[in-house]
């Protein structure tokens, strides 16, 4: 049997966190561009995670947000690396025989 963490995994895996770290940084790009005084801009994708803004004006960490997007992120990338894994797994042997 051969292993399923191999290259093609990791590249798997780290696309997959890469794409959710280019989705949070979308949605801080576009709360940050907002000058409402009494609106709360919240970052994180899928879930909030950082809040601020308000009146009175507060910043505060949403650490069951957090969490969330973390296992998320970790389900998300090794599912994504292990059919990555597959698919090489499968292509070569189709490629020796």
């Amino acid at each position: 049997m051969r292993k399923i963490f191999n290259k093609a995994f990791i590249v798997g895996f780290l696309s997959a966190a890469l794409s959710f770290a280019i989705f949070t940084a979308m949605t801080y790009t576009l709360e940050s561009e907002t000058r409402l005084r009494n609106r709360v801009n919240t970052v994180g994708f899928p879930f909030a995670y950082y809040e601020w803004g308000g009146d009175p004006y507060f910043e505060r960490v949403v650490v069951s947000g957090l969490v969330a997007d973390l296992a998320i992120v970790l389900v998300y990338s090794m599912i994504v690396g292990i059919v990555f894994s597959l698919i090489w797994r499968i292509q070569t042997e189709v490629e020796t025989n």
